[in-house]
């Protein structure tokens, strides 16, 4: 007959590993990415489009300390889908809102934003976009406001992303079809994929609109009965009709 309390201790020991083993499953994808992040995407210059390989044998993450003196030309990441191709790139909103754009490819595509700590949140692809390529504005919920508020530049054509994380990264992936989809150097990959600041932000002055030159034919004379025209009326939607024509 089997002893009570060994029972009893053999239930309590499976109760407690099943609690460790939910508790790996849930949080070892976690620190996974955070370590990710502190490898891979903390030590890159912001704003530059990185090409991404698979990691071979044996290699491993830099190291960020070290990676503060070393060129970084390539990025180093595990479990690639290797029917793609895959960028990174860096970025911070504290200068502005951030543009991410592509250009001179077409093809399946998926795009994610994340953040320190492996958070994830926006990702979008080529089917969701309709078959568009990525035109997006990542901006906080101030600098969006701004940038409606100054009508500094239209939105429309735009997906806007608000968050009020300043310090993330953009991870992107282009299916490869027969071909590269994406540059493996950094020099052409920087005229396929844009990741910058947006130009028109908030914090830029937009110059004021120069007013339509006024042409008056040869055939006719300017005296001192002309009418002097205000500039802001041919920047409105109405004609001015009240103007008087010019004295012959």
């Amino acid at each position: 007959m089997i002893n009570r309390s060994f029972l009893v201790t053999l239930l309590i020991g499976l109760f407690l590993a099943a609690i460790i083993h939910i508790g790996i499953l849930l949080f070892a994808p976690r620190l996974s990415v955070s370590d990710a992040w502190e490898a891979v995407a903390l030590p890159l210059e912001p704003f530059v489009a990185f090409p991404v390989r698979p990691m071979r044998p044996g290699e491993v993450f830099n190291d960020p300390d070290e990676a503060e003196n070393a060129t970084i030309t390539e990025v180093l990441m595990r479990d690639l889908d290797p029917q793609f191709s895959h960028t990174i790139c860096r970025f911070d909103l504290n200068s502005g809102p951030v543009h991410i754009q592509t250009d001179g490819f077409e093809g399946f595509w998926t795009l994610n934003l994340f953040s320190v700590g492996g958070i994830s949140f926006f990702s979008t692809n080529e089917q969701v976009n309709a078959g568009r390529p990525p035109n997006i504005l990542v901006t906080t919920p101030a600098q969006v406001t701004s940038l409606r508020a100054n009508n500094s530049a239209s939105l429309n054509n735009l997906t806007l992303v608000e968050t009020d994380i300043v310090d993330a990264a953009v991870l992107f992936r282009a299916y490869r079809q027969h071909q590269e989809a994406l540059p493996t150097t950094m020099a052409k990959l920087q005229s396929v994929f844009y990741c910058s600041p947006f130009q028109q932000n908030s914090g830029q002055e937009q110059e004021e609109p120069e007013a339509p030159e006024l042409v008056v034919p040869a055939t006719e004379a300017i005296t001192d009965e002309t009418p002097v025209l205000d500039p802001d009326a041919f920047l409105s939607d109405e004609p001015d009709l009240e103007a008087e024509p010019v004295s012959q």
